[in-house]
């Protein structure tokens, strides 16, 4: 039902429903056929009942929320409802497509009731049919207590504020305060007792910790040049509204307020005072700023997207912020990451990268991620030279990664718009071609210094590694002599000693270096090595000759062995050889689990399971 009417509404009327959620008015909203599709927190705080046990539910549902039973509401009034409805409100009026009432309700609040204020519009879709009604209630119990206690006692300004939710305070027409309500007294902290009859931007020093003209001072006369200390000002009649934030409330927490001012008038239609009401919308607004924010980055590191991207080439092109220096980059070795040490430390690689780029850039540049494993950096006003120094602290920076899995290696290209004639898309792709050109020319040596990196950090990992390598290389020889080799298998197999278990790179150190017996659960993420040995072996040309080894090189003659259960000769050759060689070894010498054993032990364990 839900997913039916976001098909009705455009993406700006859904971004809507997702800020209804935080508006400080209870808000609902029934689609056509009244079935409820957005129940806010407001709302459940209103009425005690949680949006997960009234989404989609229909049949005056909702209307048990407020009165405890079945009726229907103003927003049924709006979806077609008898007109008889109306008979259930104190009054209802109509402006256009949108109802307005008031009503008491005797079972809110733990059955001590409250009055509502209740709007209610239809909404429609672009062919302009009615598709749902919202609603909002507003409690106005306070409003309506304070007008009652004014018929009846005729109490003057500063009492018919002192209730009202909003932050609200008076001047009167020589600026001093003459009210100040408990709302206004929470935000600031100041107390009425200490700021009613200060004049002189007394006031003021209570929002902002120092003396400046607030919105009421521009009713009262103050110089218009005021509103550039807000965000907006607009004024509708008499009255001002406007939006500021300021840092000092909340004890430096800051705050963004929205504020309203109005005019105060005498019999004879003179201004006496002014009267200025503030809200505190810093949820809403952090909202939309992070909406804003996650329109224009990427999520991952924080830089700009493509979308940003494409837009400031744009921007730049036309502002001709020439000379304009692109560097294209790309982080090698991501894939590999991502399979031998998993997705989250391909993540960190990027991030890696990233935050490098970002600290080696000056901050005029405009840096973002432009695909998978790409970045963009737009350097306005600057010759390739100053690219090339760019380059070079990045690459220095990268060199200092202690972190051999997650250090970057990145090739780059640049290109550099001189003048407004030649074509930015052709700048852009001689920057990109010329990375590629670099990346291929540089693939061999950073992809042997990747896997050089792996070995050591596998070595690092534990110290009887690197031995453990060097004396099957020994055996490897030996082998190879009394089998009578060929060159290349014997190359192969002297790459395979070094390499067969790089695959443990994947493995977590709590169980790769465990001293007591593994578990069944350990045993299998142990076995998994050989498949991430696999998928690193064969994202290089140079390895890849290996890589069916590597997978294969726990395979056993019988059929038992891992991963694919592999039987006699289908187990390559090398595979088989290196099982041999690793067995003896691991016997000869031992692991954390195992104690080492005589090699005429180790002859016989071979043979026995040969």
């Amino acid at each position: 039902m839900k997913i039916k009417f976001k098909k009705e509404l455009g993406r700006s009327d859904q971004e809507i429903l997702d800020i209804i959620e935080f508006l400080p008015d209870a808000v609902f909203v029934l689609d056509k056929d009244r079935k409820v599709i957005a129940w806010n927190r407001a709302v459940e705080e209103m009425t005690g009942v949680p949006k997960k046990k009234i989404l989609g539910k229909g049949n005056y549902a909702y209307s048990v929320a407020f009165y405890g039973k079945k009726r229907p509401l103003l927003a049924d009034l709006i979806l077609g409802d008898n007109p008889s409805t109306k008979k259930k409100y104190d009054y209802v009026k109509r402006q256009g497509n949108t109802l307005f009432a008031e009503v008491f309700i005797p079972s809110l609040n733990k059955n001590k009731g409250a009055y509502l204020w209740v709007k209610a519009s239809a909404i429609f879709n672009k062919k302009g049919e009615v598709i749902g009604a919202i609603e909002s209630v507003r409690d106005i119990s306070e409003r309506k207590l304070i007008e009652e206690e004014l018929k009846n006692a005729h109490q003057d300004l500063a009492d018919t504020i002192e209730f009202l939710p909003d932050a609200t305070f008076v001047l009167d027409k020589d600026r001093k305060v003459i009210a100040w309500n408990r709302a206004v007294e929470e935000m600031t902290g100041v107390p009425k007792k200490k700021i009613l009859g200060k004049g002189d931007y007394a006031y003021s020093v209570a929002f902002y910790r120092k003396k400046r003209p607030l919105v009421a001072d521009l009713i009262l006369g103050d110089n218009p040049s005021i509103k550039k200390n807000y965000d907006y000002v607009i004024s509708k009649g008499t009255t001002l509204f406007a939006e500021v934030h300021i840092p000092s409330l909340y004890k430096g927490k800051g705050a963004y307020l929205w504020v309203k001012a109005s005019a105060i008038y005498d019999d004879q239609g003179n201004i006496k005072g002014a009267i200025e009401s503030v809200r505190d919308v810093t949820e809403r607004k952090l909202y939309e700023d992070r909406i804003r924010f996650l329109s224009f980055h990427d999520k991952l590191t924080g830089l700009y997207n493509r979308v940003f991207l494409e837009e400031e080439l744009k921007r730049l092109d036309e502002k001709k912020a020439f000379p304009l220096s692109i560097i294209m980059a790309d982080v090698n070795n991501l894939k590999v990451t991502n399979d031998a040490f998993g997705h989250e430390s391909g993540d960190e690689l990027l991030s890696n990268a990233a935050n490098i780029i970002r600290t080696s850039c000056r901050s005029e540049d405009i840096i973002g991620r432009w695909g998978g494993d790409e970045f963009l950096i737009l350097l306005p006003q600057s010759y390739e030279l100053n690219a090339s120094k760019i380059i070079a602290r990045v690459k220095e920076s990268c060199s200092q990664v202690k972190n051999m899995a997650t250090r970057p290696y990145i090739a780059f290209g640049t290109a550099t718009k001189e003048n407004s004639d030649q074509n930015i898309k052709k700048i852009l792709k001689e920057a990109e071609d010329r990375m590629y050109r670099n990346k291929l020319s540089e693939e061999k040596s950073l992809y042997s210094s990747f896997i050089t990196s792996l070995e050591k950090a596998l070595w690092e990992r534990h110290h009887e590694t690197q031995e453990h390598t060097q004396r099957m290389q020994e055996l490897v020889k030996k082998m190879a002599k009394a089998l009578k080799l060929s060159d290349n298998t014997t190359d192969e197999l002297l790459l395979m000693a070094a390499l067969h278990d790089i695959g443990k790179i994947g493995i977590p150190d709590d169980i790769l270096l465990k001293p007591d017996k593994l578990t069944k659960k350990e045993w299998d993420i142990i076995k998994k090595h050989t498949e991430i040995g696999f998928r690193i072996a064969q994202s290089n040309y140079e390895l890849s000759a290996i890589a069916d080894g590597i997978l294969a090189h726990h395979e056993r003659w019988d059929g038992t062995g891992y991963p694919r259960g592999l039987k006699g000769r289908k187990i390559p050759l090398i595979a088989r050889i290196i099982s041999v060689i690793d067995t003896y070894d691991v016997i000869t010498n031992g692991r954390p689990y195992r104690k080492a054993r005589s090699k005429k032990e180790a002859v016989r364990e071979l043979i026995r399971n040969s």
